[in-house]
């Protein structure tokens, strides 16, 4: 008679919206048990919006001039969605994952940047809704903004990385008379656990 008891008031609350119903035994005192969903998934949501600060050991990258940045060693490959990159024309950084070419005002897509380190971020020193910009916007010649402490937000993956540009070369290369593209950075990588 429990059981069946028990089945009708499992039953009758079924259909509750935005409620799951889940029926346990506390041993002879069998009452129906309500558990709120929307908290569970408030819960999990909050876990995967985790901001990642890579800390890690810095590693270089160089693009030598001349070469074809749609090819995968010319590219910085930092995440599956960002291969930072620039033509042997010159222009600026693009993201090759998405873009063909550097646009003005917009590459790197995905990208965003500011004066300081990944630390000064951490501390509150900057902040993304008051310091970060468009590469563009805060390193507008990047030629002559070599060895300054950058940091760079990937919007995608709420991430962030110490970034410096170590060498930039004019582009215009090969039968132009500029140096072809070619760049150098250095940038953290995620701490190993």
């Amino acid at each position: 008679m429990k059981t069946i008891n028990l089945i009708l008031k499992c039953s009758l609350l079924i259909f509750l919206s935005s409620y799951f119903i889940s029926c346990e035994s506390n041993d002879n005192n069998s009452e129906p048990k309500i558990i709120d969903e929307t908290e569970e998934e408030t819960e999990e949501e909050t876990e995967e919006e985790t901001t990642v600060y890579w800390t890690g050991d810095s590693i270089t990258f160089t693009k030598a001039a001349d070469t074809d940045a749609s090819l995968e060693a010319n590219q910085d490959r930092i995440t599956d969605d960002v291969w930072l990159t620039r033509s042997s024309g010159g222009g600026k950084f693009y993201n090759a994952a998405v873009e063909t070419h550097a646009n003005f005002g917009t590459a790197p897509t995905g990208l965003k940047i500011a004066i300081g380190t990944v630390e000064d971020v951490q501390n509150g020193t900057i902040t993304l809704e008051d310091d970060f910009g468009l590469f563009q916007a805060i390193i507008n010649k990047p030629k002559n903004n070599t060895n300054i402490d950058l940091v760079v937000y990937i919007e995608a993956d709420d991430t962030y990385f110490d970034f410096k540009i170590l060498s930039w070369a004019d582009g215009g290369g090969q039968n132009n008379s500029g140096s072809g593209g070619g760049f150098s950075i250095q940038r953290s990588t995620l701490a190993s656990e």
